[in-house]
């Protein structure tokens, strides 16, 4: 299970994916439950090969977009090598499938996040790779329908790179939360960023000029003054002046940083949240009052696990958090 989304009818949509056959083949699910969690329906997608969801989301239709991989379907299975292409999949309120389409290049590829456009489209973020640049962030714009309409590969000079989640800000811009290696050299590749990159609707930069790290929000941070510090952005969400992202940061004590970006791309303030001593952070959204619930795990110095929930107010200040037990579970 990855995604879990609320739904028009006060309903519950969840997704991911499942190990279908002796084989190790997967494919992806969706399954819908009324607000009581009471099943509703339950549908699987994909075909003979490894398939996937990374997340579902609700459509304004009443329907839903999946976002994955697939090697059922696309440039791997044409060539009989099987490397994953990108996969979207649209279905109707009942999880009939409208349309499906795939997308990258020759090898691997992956869609992470997908996010409805106001004018009835997609964006989804990922990663695309090849033997020119390596492991590049990927992004596609798509109509309605599932046909292309503009992608850009980005941070090509980078060792690795992959947009991690994507967000709509508050004039349509898309916001595209990053995690990218910069260095190229072995005893750099330890050191990871998350950055910030901001599009208008069009999927005109509008704070990614290339080679130029100074102009964008990329940021090490770390406390200890070595390059052991690790971030992967998880989740980025709009808010009304500019964008929240939220990045793990890898390195001990784990913890979350909170970013609030301006429609610059200028950090405004970060914060800091240990949770019992250690935690990670899976997702973010708006609480209703102008803050943000940041969902996750934290570990206490016992090594026991908790369900983690965080809220903060306006400014990412803390208000109040509430841990779960995960008894007999050690570890992330």
């Amino acid at each position: 299970l990855y995604s879990v989304y609320p739904t028009q009818d006060k309903g519950i949509v969840f997704g991911g994916n499942l190990v279908a056959g002796p084989n190790g083949s997967s494919k992806g699910f969706i399954q819908k439950t009324d607000q009581n969690g009471k099943l509703i329906w339950y549908n699987i997608y994909g075909g003979p090969d490894y398939d996937f969801f990374n997340t579902v989301k609700p459509t304004s239709d009443g329907g839903f977009i999946a976002a994955g991989a697939t090697t059922s379907y696309g440039n791997g299975i044409a060539r009989g090598d099987f490397y994953t292409d990108c996969y979207l999949v649209k279905t109707d309120g009942n999880g009939k499938i409208l349309w499906q389409k795939t997308f990258g290049s020759t090898f691997d590829d992956r869609f992470f996040d997908v996010v409805q456009t106001s004018d009835g489209g997609y964006v989804a973020v990922g990663l695309t790779y090849n033997t020119t640049t390596n492991t590049t962030t990927y992004v596609v714009k798509t109509d309605k329908n599932g046909n292309l309409l503009w992608s850009h590969s980005l941070f090509p000079k980078d060792y690795f790179s992959y947009g991690a989640s994507v967000t709509i800000g508050p004039n349509n811009e898309i916001g595209v939360a990053v995690y990218h290696v910069k260095s190229l050299l072995a005893s750099d590749q330890g050191t990871h960023y998350p950055a910030f990159v901001l599009l208008s609707a069009a999927g005109v930069f509008i704070n990614y000029p290339f080679q130029i790290y100074s102009n964008w929000v990329s940021m090490p941070y770390d406390r200890y003054g070595n390059y052991g510090t690790s971030f992967y952005p998880e989740k980025i969400t709009g808010a009304q002046d500019g964008f929240i992202f939220a990045a793990n940061l890898q390195t001990s004590p784990n913890s979350i940083m909170l970013f609030k970006v301006d429609l610059k791309g200028n950090i405004v303030w970060n914060q800091e949240f240990y949770g019992l001593g250690r935690a990670t952070c899976n997702d973010i959204i708006s609480n209703g009052s102008g803050g943000y619930l940041i969902s996750g795990g934290t570990i206490d110095a016992s090594g026991l696990s908790y369900a983690w929930l965080l809220n903060t107010d306006v400014n990412g200040n803390k208000i109040r958090e509430s841990s779960t037990p995960m008894n007999g579970f050690t570890g992330w």
